[in-house]
């Protein structure tokens, strides 16, 4: 069973913070690794560590709200290859062996949290997964426990899952430090995993990494060429100029003689810059491990190593070898990092949350129990739907399209019906003037010339009339199918989330709209029927007659007065132009009256009614007020959204009262 990790040697002093927060703190205690008389100090001066722990339970604290769901927050993400030595970091900072073995071995996200509680002498861990926990009594059950929980959450076989995994560890002897390792960057699919297993790692990686929130700590062996690796190419693409991006090299025992001094130029951050530079550490090997090393005793190996070393020693006198001193980097660049981001996150927690509830607002809070509740609750749904049938009836919709614009496009369409009904007769009257044989062909009777049959007037006019009719019946169609879009439109805004009361909504929409088309239609053939009766009112006629008269006297050279001597043909023209007039002042205005009666105010009146009379009917308030599935999950998605984000709120408020 691995012993608990006892950090045993003094550290060089911890790099200083550039955040304010920090800098007197750090610069008053030299944080030393060691036990004395059974009592072990802290691994950072009392001042100094009061200031990191709020900090990282803050952000922790935030992550386990699940506020990652809705923006990114401070972390430090681990990404190497997979015999890069990453596992064996994570297992000299935390004290406990992870998964080993061949392949990929790290399948899920693992999020590494280590507190450090040095008012007791406990060791404890928590393991959570899938609104799972398993609590641990003993470093020796964390493996089994982590690839328990890589089956459960990625499967047995082979594959991964960006689900994450939280590992929990309270010890007086672990940093304070989160830590989210990645699965190693492979290249080649093994059997029984998926021929893109390599690229699916890459896209898992690149999530995390590219976000400006997240530190990037790039573990490379110190034997290989460190420009050439995969894990700083991606950290590279994702960070160009190296701001949030910490160099890690392992295996320094591997490197061959002669380039020793290469090592140190990358270490001191002369070779392969990055902005927060690079950190040298030995872990165990897999001999060591093979012999049961305990990680205590591979931590003084490892400040034996450098002391020892004649071109390595330079890095541990500068602070920038072995694992303590990587520890009490990391801490310092991730608080200095949480520090930096707080007022970011603070404005967008805020910002969402507000968000949220103006969508919840605007999708309504849900259905209410009792059924006098859900009385009064469809009562007024169906009082707004009514409302806002009166505003389309009255042109008053707000935030239309153009193609539900009602009075814009009836206007449109009673134009061009008024427009086609001048050009119709324009064009029979010109045919008339034009075509002699017309006249005398169709229409003459036995009269002589000078002369014309009031029969045959009668009969030219209603055979032009009747033209109409089906134009007239066609306008009133697209009338209807305008207004029911309208209404439709407004079922839909109203309704939407309520599917059966849509449905029911739209039922009655179109029913009503068919019956009454009928009606509409009847009543348009009752006015055309009228209109075979020729008749007009004397002085109306007159007063229009003479007009066409006074403007047809240029063109035919002959007086006004001289009826008796005009053709036949030409003072028929005169008085079918006169009668025309007249139909089409008339009708021009009539028909889009009769359809605006049918399909626009009787319509809404009577629909308003039928949905009025839904309220009568208590057995279908349950059925009519049901919700769709989307807009279930949607209001739940929202109230969940807000609840952990309105916790995130107070936990913010109250870390900056603490601090």
């Amino acid at each position: 069973m691995p012993k608990e990790l006892n950090w045993s040697h003094p550290s060089p002093q911890l790099p200083q913070s550039t955040d304010p927060a920090f800098v007197g703190a750090a610069t008053n205690h030299v944080p030393e690794l060691q036990r004395s008389a059974g009592m072990e100090k802290n691994l950072l001066g009392k001042n100094y560590e009061d200031k990191i722990r709020p900090h990282i339970d803050l952000i922790d604290s935030l992550r386990s709200l699940g506020v990652e769901k809705d923006l990114a927050l401070p972390a430090i993400a681990v990404i190497g290859d997979q015999s890069s030595g990453k596992s064996s970091v994570l297992e000299a900072l935390s004290g406990v062996s992870l998964p080993r073995g061949s392949g990929i071995v790290t399948r899920c996200p693992l999020e590494l949290k280590l507190k450090k509680d040095p008012r007791s002498t406990e060791w404890r861990a928590t393991i959570s997964y899938q609104n799972k926990k398993e609590h641990l009594d003993s470093p020796g059950r964390v493996e089994e426990a982590v690839r328990r929980a890589q089956d459960m959450v990625a499967g047995t076989g082979k594959g991964i899952s960006s689900e994450l995994i939280t590992l929990e560890i309270v010890s007086p002897n672990v940093p304070d430090l989160t830590l989210i390792d990645l699965p190693g960057i492979t290249r080649i699919a093994l059997r029984d995993q998926p021929d893109d297993i390599a690229q699916q790692i890459k896209q898992m990686i690149k999530r995390y990494i590219e976000r400006q929130e997240t530190i990037n700590l790039a573990v490379v062996p110190s034997n290989v060429d460190i420009a050439t690796t995969e894990a700083l190419e991606m950290a590279r693409k994702v960070d160009p100029t190296g701001d949030r991006t910490i160099g890690i090299l392992t295996k320094p025992d591997l490197v061959d003689s002669g380039a020793e001094k290469e090592v140190v130029q990358t270490v001191r951050n002369q070779a392969y810059t990055l902005k927060k530079g690079y950190m040298i550490v030995k872990c165990r090997g897999q001999r060591e491990i093979q012999n049961n090393l305990s990680m205590e005793d591979a931590l003084k190996n490892e400040r034996a190593f450098f002391e020892e070393h004649v071109e390595f020693s330079c890095l541990l006198k500068d602070g920038l070898a072995t694992i303590p001193n990587l520890a009490e980097k990391l801490t310092t660049e991730l608080v200095s990092h949480i520090a930096r981001s707080l007022p970011n996150i603070s404005y967008q927690i805020r910002s969402k949350l507000r968000a949220a509830e103006e969508e919840l607002n605007a999708i309504g809070r849900g259905v209410p129990d009792s059924e006098d509740e859900k009385s009064q609750f469809l009562h007024t749904k169906i009082k707004s739907f009514s409302m806002a049938i009166t505003h389309v009836m009255n042109g008053e919709q707000d935030g239309s399209t153009e193609d539900l614009k009602l009075y814009t496009n009836l206007r449109k369409f009673f134009s061009e019906w008024e427009k086609l009904m001048k050009n119709s007769n324009a064009q029979f009257l010109n045919e008339m003037r034009k075509e002699v044989n017309i006249y005398e062909n169709r229409f003459r009777g036995r009269e002589l010339q000078g002369f014309y049959n009031y029969k045959r007037f009668e009969d030219i006019l209603r055979e032009q009339i009747l033209t109409f009719q089906k134009p007239a019946v066609t306008l009133l169609n697209s009338v209807k199918d305008l207004v029911q879009r309208c209404f439709k439109n407004e079922a839909s805004k109203c309704f939407d989330q309520f599917e059966n009361l849509h449905s029911s909504a739209v039922d009655k929409i179109e029913g009503l709209s068919h019956s009454l088309e009928q009606e509409a239609v009847t009543t348009v053939e009752l006015q055309f029927t009228m209109e075979k009766i020729i008749y007009c009112q004397d002085s109306i006629y007159t007063y229009v007659l003479t007009r066409e008269r006074s403007a047809a006297a240029p063109t035919t050279g002959l007086p006004v007065q001289q009826d008796q001597v005009q053709p036949s043909k030409d003072q028929l023209i005169c008085h079918l132009q006169a009668y025309l007039k007249g139909v089409t002042s008339r009708m021009s205005n009539q028909i889009p009256l009769i359809i605006q009666h049918f399909m626009l105010r009787e319509y809404a009146d009577k629909l308003q009614d039928q949905m009025v009379r839904l309220i009568t009917n208590n057995k279908q308030f349950t059925y009519l007020l049901e919700e769709t599935h989307e807009l279930s999950e949607q209001r739940q998605r929202l109230k969940d959204q807000i609840q952990r984000l309105s916790l995130a709120v107070k936990r913010l408020t109250k870390f900056s009262e603490g601090n």
